[in-house]
């Protein structure tokens, strides 16, 4: 594959979790590669630039990037079940029709990044290759009447997955399933290729010694099953607090860019739990390595 690329182009970790995605067939693996690099050109992806209205992103999505599981995989947590709840008016806050679609799916994009950056610094810190995520979606709450624009945005992210973050994902569990899930399951299921859906774990209520096979305890929130304190998601709190405590996170990372610090290292104080827990610079330009 690499005799078919530019010297240096990129490293050997990421042409081989394309080459995996195809099962070593190198003519596929290259194809989509370039594909992916060509999306992420159009697309002018940094690694990692802050997002656009990032506190709203929070109060709507309920989403936080937090703990490493026993292989090192970066965890992704989000309240899927409570999120539904709030679909309607996300839409809404992010422009309606196609436009909040592009903005929705570009806070996934952006997940992704954030991930890619955290599997990288997981990787420096460990010594060893780092390139997967564990993906924890909590169902509890969810909206019995799915909204079906919710559930076609969620397609456009297990596609973004498959297609441009191929390899990227370790595990992705759903715990607290209503039977509701059952149905949908069957649906989503069908978008995805066997490899990936072989990676998908569903749990109900009873998922607490599941999980702590997959995470040590420290690095698991109390009400997961844990030990953790990290309460950014467990408590209630208003848009504007959102927006507030998503402007301190900033502020904290930036200032640990500037020191040239990582909070793999090192943490601000902060009265927002979690605020200083950035992943790594956020204004590094994107080699195409995600």
């Amino acid at each position: 594959m690499k005799a078919h690329l530019d010297p240096g182009t990129c490293d050997d970790a990421t042409l081989l979790r394309f080459l995996r995605a195809r099962n070593f067939q190198v003519d596929a693996a290259l194809a989509q590669y370039r594909e992916a690099q060509r999306w992420r050109q159009d697309n002018r992806l940094r690694v990692v630039a802050p997002l656009d209205d990032l506190g709203a992103r929070f109060y709507y999505g309920l989403n936080a990037f937090f703990g490493s599981d026993r292989k090192g995989r970066p965890i992704y947590i989000q309240k899927v079940g409570l999120a539904s709840g709030r679909f309607d008016e996300a839409y809404r806050h992010f422009g309606d029709g196609d436009k909040a679609r592009d903005a929705l799916v570009a806070g996934w994009v952006w997940c992704q990044e954030v991930q890619a950056a955290r599997a990288a610094e997981a990787t420096e810190r460990l010594g060893r290759p780092v390139a997967k995520q564990l993906v924890l979606m909590d169902l509890e709450g969810l909206n019995y009447w799915p909204d079906p624009r919710a559930i076609s945005i969620f397609k456009d992210f297990l596609l973004v997955i498959q297609r441009y973050y191929p390899e990227t994902l370790g595990a992705l569990v759903f715990v607290n399933a209503p039977m509701i899930f059952t149905a949908l399951w069957r649906m989503i299921r069908g978008w995805l290729d066997t490899e990936t859906a072989r990676k998908v774990q569903i749990y109900g209520s009873n998922f607490e010694a599941k999980l702590r096979e997959l995470v040590e305890p420290s690095q698991l929130l109390r009400e997961y099953g844990g030990t953790n304190d990290f309460d950014l998601l467990s408590k209630p709190r208003s848009l504007a607090e959102c927006q507030e405590c998503m402007a301190e996170w900033l502020a904290s990372a930036e200032q640990l860019r500037t020191r040239g610090t990582t909070p793999a290292r090192e943490r601000t104080s902060s009265r927002w739990s979690g605020a200083g827990s950035w992943s790594i610079a956020t204004s590094r330009e994107s080699k195409g390595s995600s």
